[in-house]
């Protein structure tokens, strides 16, 4: 694993909140409403929104999962590692704290060279 690919659980999270909205949208948009029956002339040629929420929603489903397997890669790696390590790296890569913030977090008089030195410790045995 790489401090790379861990500050990319961020972003791969919110990238994933952000194509669930999309898809609910969208979903949302193409509600089937029921059929205009007051023999008024309709447009000659309509367009099926349909045709072309579909294929969106397709594309979305298929980016979310991608993202989802890469989210689970990293995610496991995590879980594999000490409770105190996974701590670290969650709280300094999901909730985005600085050392400092992590070693506070952790209390038990942690200094923020510490949780730092544990991290990498923890990155290099693993790589």
């Amino acid at each position: 694993m790489t401090v790379e690919r861990l500050y990319d659980l961020y972003y791969i999270k919110r990238h994933i909140e952000h194509i669930d909205n999309k898809i609910m949208q969208l979903e949302e948009s193409c509600d089937i409403k029921s059929p205009d029956l007051s023999g008024k002339p309709r447009n000659p040629s309509p367009t099926n929104k349909l045709d072309e929420i579909v294929p969106k929603i397709a594309d979305l489903q298929n980016e979310r999962a991608l993202l989802a397997l890469e989210l689970e890669e990293i995610e496991r790696w995590i879980h594999s590692q000490r409770h105190k390590d996974q701590l670290i790296i969650r709280y300094r890569y999901e909730e985005r704290l600085t050392w400092q913030q992590v070693a506070d977090k952790l209390g038990d008089g942690m200094s923020a060279e510490t949780c730092a030195h544990l991290h990498y410790r923890c990155l290099k045995i693993n790589k």
